[in-house]
């Protein structure tokens, strides 16, 4: 897919997961 390597697409899940869990955790704080 697109030329990366396994190792790249670990390490672009793990990017997306952390940000996703940064917008989870701002959205709770400022909802409360």
């Amino acid at each position: 897919m697109f030329g990366f390597t396994m190792g790249d697409w670990i390490f672009i899940a793990g990017v997306m997961i952390v940000i996703v869990v940064c917008v989870a955790a701002s959205d709770l704080r400022m909802k409360k």
